[in-house]
């Protein structure tokens, strides 16, 4: 298949040889080595969607990161059909977490990419509202970055279920439980996302704030 394959096969030459890595018949170093030679897209999409797979995660968390961080670096144009595989992760019934440099690589691709940049991050506020019970350092730290990618290319921002608003209370808690102890630094990060927000027009932080009756 990698020798004569059409794009489709070369997809399921991707998908086979990155579960042949992780199952360790194949060393993934031979693996990343051949899909950059090939230089197939489509190759990079089988594979990632190995990569990207919650099960595969949880049992070959550093080889599945490995190969994302791989793809994301590399060929452009390979780089945004592993982000758009990537966008399977911010899945707020399973509420994973995702390395930071995994994330920041993400929103730099997404920059670079003409097509429609928005469907990407369809359910992301819904994961981060989900990943803020467990770590909201994390979580703000994300929705920084999400929030600044959101402004920098201009996209519209909604919150149909509330659930930027449910994310921004969430953080004033545990901002407000810290303000003695970090002198007020994880407060000023919330307003300041809180302001971004209202900036961007998001209805329910309004409507948030009245109920909350902050200034």
């Amino acid at each position: 298949i990698y020798n004569e394959g059409d794009e489709q096969e070369l997809e399921m030459w991707g998908r086979l040889s990155a579960l042949a890595s992780l199952s360790g018949h194949l060393k993934q170093s031979s693996v990343l080595h051949d899909l950059y030679t090939k230089n197939c897209t489509t190759a990079w999409k089988g594979a990632a969607q190995v990569w990207t797979d919650s099960w595969n995660i949880k049992q070959h968390k550093e080889q599945c990161h490995a190969g994302l961080k791989a793809g994301l670096e590399g060929n452009i144009t390979h780089a945004h059909a592993v982000a758009h595989e990537m966008a399977s992760l911010f899945d707020d019934e399973v509420a994973m977490p995702i390395p930071m440099e995994l994330i920041k690589l993400y929103f730099r691709v997404l920059k670079h990419d003409s097509q429609v940049k928005h469907n990407r991050l369809f359910e992301i506020d819904a994961w981060l509202k989900a990943v803020v019970q467990n770590d909201p350092e994390y979580a703000l730290a994300v929705t920084e970055m999400y929030l600044n990618y959101v402004s920098e290319v201009n996209l519209p921002l909604y919150d149909d279920r509330n659930n930027l608003s449910k994310l921004i209370t969430r953080l004033f808690a545990e901002a407000e439980e810290r303000e003695e102890t970090d002198h007020g630094t994880m407060l000023n990060r919330v307003v300041a996302l809180q302001s971004t927000l209202l900036e961007k027009g998001v209805d329910s932080i309004n409507d948030w704030l009245k109920s909350a009756e902050r200034p």
